[in-house]
């Protein structure tokens, strides 16, 4: 069995930078209210957290959470939820949830096959070619860097990536990629929009009631 633990971290502890050391010891000795969590079987979590229409994003390093996409793809098989699909990389295990039709919109720094060997997948081809997907395809690093702008709060996160290419024009011409002048003089800056997902999957080795989770590398 999957243990899914939903979490949000709004009861953090409040910023010390700019107090006097007085101010500091009275936070200090205040409380922290731990993150409020919840904790659903996959079967439960999917039903309550994911709705038609969503942006689900499923996160990537060596361990995936592909039981949480299967789920996905049986509750909402022969549906049409019109999900947009994010992850650094669409793969082999993404391909029920575009083959049952349950997708209508993928962002991803690559969507092919993947082992044994980077080829092209006929299955995401096809999709591309009859427009029944549309693929939105990013660097993975500016990928990252525009949920990182969500995360913090951010309008937008200054890249090196991407300045000059064909994949910053396409990304400009939908309003996710733009060019500023650089408050601090040089060069003009490229900036890209924030991301955030309605829902993410992380597969965790490991958590605790609090959170924290162990995620194995690379993250």
């Amino acid at each position: 069995n999957i243990l899914f633990l939903f979490f949000d971290i709004r009861g953090r502890a409040p910023p010390l930078l700019g107090l006097d050391p007085a101010q500091r010891q009275q936070i200090a000795h205040q409380p922290v209210h731990p993150p409020r969590l919840a904790f659903h079987d996959r079967k439960e979590a999917v039903a309550r957290h994911v709705q038609p229409g969503d942006t689900l994003y499923f996160g990537g390093s060596m361990a995936r959470p592909n039981a949480a996409m299967f789920e996905v793809a049986r509750q909402f098989w022969s549906r049409d939820p019109g999900f947009t699909l994010a992850a650094p990389a669409v793969a082999n295990q993404h391909a029920p949830l575009i083959r049952a039709g349950l997708i209508k919109k993928v962002i991803a720094s690559i969507h092919a096959l993947t082992f044994p060997t980077p080829a092209p997948h006929p299955l995401y081809v096809q999709a591309a070619r009859d427009g029944s997907v549309t693929f939105e395809s990013w660097s993975l690093l500016t990928l990252k860097q525009r949920l990182m702008a969500a995360a913090l709060g951010l309008p937008f996160m200054p890249t090196g990536s991407l300045a000059g290419s064909d994949m910053a024009a396409e990304l400009a011409a939908i309003g996710n990629v733009a060019t500023l002048d650089n408050p601090f003089g040089g060069d003009k800056a490229t900036v890209v929009a924030p991301f955030a997902p309605d829902v993410t999957f992380v597969h965790a080795l490991a958590a605790d009631r609090f959170g924290n989770a162990i995620i194995c590398p690379p993250f």
